[in-house]
């Protein structure tokens, strides 16, 4: 767990507001990108988080505890200084690992927070996509997968060899899972790492695949695969 208010002071609860502050990610990843914002106190600070996905993570400590932000998988990066105008601009290079990761940026003086945007696209090529619940019955305590490794199985070549994502039209570097006993991971909860799997078979309470016929009915949990 990040300590946030060891870093900035925060003040009031965290907001996303219509009309609030704009962020801009533009730029391949990986490579130097184009990280611009603005609408922030001119001047002031500006923390930077990132998640692995899209969600509701909620802020840990300091005066902003409880207040949810745009984000899973939420980590405080840095503190950033806004311009004379309310503005931050830089051009980061950016490491294959870190693609795709969503980001948000949080103004201290406030605590309100920008759009969330992605640390560019994955450069890959569209291989094709699956339902989680199209994987083997659970009741059998088959062998679980990440996604990466569903779609090797499903396509062929090795799991490193691939990027998923929970878009069609964008490398998210997220999947949908089952959980043994939890929808909590498939469409419509929280996406994870697309290398995630617990367990090595789906046999106890807290086991995940990313390819398994249980709790992922219902033909929304589509994961996309893309060759590296």
């Amino acid at each position: 767990m990040f300590r946030l208010a060891s870093i900035i002071a925060l003040t009031l609860p965290a907001t996303a507001l219509a009309g609030g502050p704009l962020l801009d990610i533009t730029g391949a990843c990986p490579g130097v990108l184009s990280i611009s914002a603005s609408g922030f106190a001119p001047g002031g600070n500006v923390a930077v988080l990132t998640g692995s996905g899209l969600g509701s993570d909620i802020i840990p400590g300091g005066p902003c505890a409880g207040a949810a932000s745009n984000l899973s998988g939420l980590r405080y990066i840095t503190t950033l200084r806004a311009d004379g105008g309310g503005s931050v601009n830089l051009r980061p290079s950016i490491s294959a690992p870190l693609c795709g990761s969503h980001v948000q940026f949080l103004e201290a003086s406030s605590c309100v927070v920008s759009n969330t945007d992605t640390l560019g696209d994955m450069e890959g090529e569209y291989v094709g996509s699956y339902d989680v619940h199209d994987g083997p019955a659970w009741a059998d305590s088959p062998e679980t997968y990440t996604c990466k490794e569903a779609c090797a199985l499903l396509y062929g070549g090795a799991a490193d060899a691939y990027q998923c994502s929970i878009n069609r039209d964008s490398i998210t570097g997220t999947a949908w899972l089952s959980e043994y006993g939890s929808a909590a991971y498939c469409a419509g909860g929280i996406a994870l790492p697309d290398d995630t799997k617990v367990c090595d078979t789906y046999f106890e309470s807290g086991c995940q695949s990313a390819y398994i016929a249980d709790n992922c009915g219902g033909g929304a949990s589509i994961n996309y695969c893309f060759s590296m």
